[in-house]
């Protein structure tokens, strides 16, 4: 078992790259994993700072147990060499619907008026919160792109594997998003994203993108 907390980050280095070190793969190329990867129901958007509980807590919120999903912690090799794994539209176009997991930040919530509208976004929340990572609004974008269904949870695993949604920060959420202020944990992807992004639909209608399937929501 996790030890309560445990982010997804950190199960990446303490149990996804320890298993394919020896053979430089991917997770679900292991032989274990055999019979256990399938075509997904859904491509799932996450940051790798939040709670992996809160991850696997929305999943299950969302689809039933025998349904497949694609997550790059798993799909994508944790190995340098990886940069075709990167190319994540194909995945989008082909899976029916994008799931985008979004954790509760209270200082969000908290926050006036006039600071969502300034974009004055907490430092924890370009941490924990996907709708402040560049890839996640990247993602995002693209599935809105191509027609899929984007079905978007805010809120935090209870504990017991149940996802508990909280909409109290999401009229923040929708004043403060910018990606051009979205983090990335790596500060070369952040840039590259941005000058693609910059170079193609443009920072206002990827934010619109955003906000309106926010309102969606």
């Amino acid at each position: 078992a996790l030890p309560p907390g445990t982010t997804t980050g950190q199960v990446v280095a303490l149990f996804v790259k320890p298993r394919t070190r020896r053979r430089r793969c991917r997770f679900v190329e292991l032989p274990e994993m055999r019979g256990r990867v399938g075509k997904p129901r859904a491509f799932v958007s996450h940051t790798w700072n939040a709670p992996f509980a809160d991850l696997v807590a929305a999943i299950r919120h969302a689809l039933r147990d025998d349904e497949f999903v694609w997550i790059d912690i798993f799909a994508v090799r944790q190995w340098a060499g990886n940069g075709a794994d990167l190319a994540f539209e194909c995945v989008i176009r082909e899976a029916p619907c994008l799931l985008l997991v979004g954790r509760h930040v209270p200082a969000v919530a908290a926050l006036s008026r006039q600071d969502a509208i300034a974009k004055r976004v907490p430092a924890e929340a370009k941490q924990w919160c996907a709708f402040y990572r560049v890839w996640c609004l990247v993602e995002l974008s693209a599935a809105l792109l191509f027609g899929k269904t984007a079905v978007m949870l805010i809120g935090d695993s209870d504990g017991e594997g149940r996802f508990v949604p909280n909409l109290g920060m999401i009229a923040n959420l929708m004043h403060s998003i910018d990606v051009r202020q979205a983090g990335a944990s790596v500060e070369p992807d952040r840039v590259r994203i941005l000058q693609t992004i910059e170079g193609g639909v443009g920072f206002d209608a990827l934010n619109r993108q955003a906000v309106g399937a926010l309102v969606g929501a």
